[in-house]
C-alpha cells in the first residue's frame, strides 16, 4: 500500500473520530530530522493541539534515503 494512501486513511480515521491531524516523522538520517512538525506561539504544546492552535510543516525526505535504509538493511544482514 502506498504511503499516500496509508495517509488518507489515517486522515479519515481522525476527521470521523473528531481527532486533531498532527505530523511526525520517521527520520533514519541526520538530513531527515527537522522535516516534519508542528508550530504554535504556545508554551503549552498539549493545549495547543487540543484547540488547534498549530500549523503543519513538512516536506518530503530525499528519494535515495529509502533506496539507502534497505541497503543498509542488507548489508547488516536484517530485511
Amino acid at each position: 500500500m502506498s504511503l499516500s494512501k496509508l495517509y488518507d486513511i489515517a486522515k479519515n480515521y481522525a476527521l470521523e473520530n473528531n481527532l486533531e491531524i498532527i505530523a511526525g516523522s520517521d527520520a533514519h538520517f541526520k538530513n531527515e530530522i527537522v522535516n516534519a512538525g508542528i508550530e504554535t506561539e504556545s508554551d503549552n504544546i498539549r493545549e495547543a493541539v487540543l484547540n488547534s492552535d498549530f500549523t503543519i510543516f513538512g516536506k518530503r525526505s530525499n528519494i535515495l534515503n529509502p533506496l539507502i535504509t534497505k541497503l543498509l538493511k542488507i548489508k547488516r544482514g536484517s530485511s
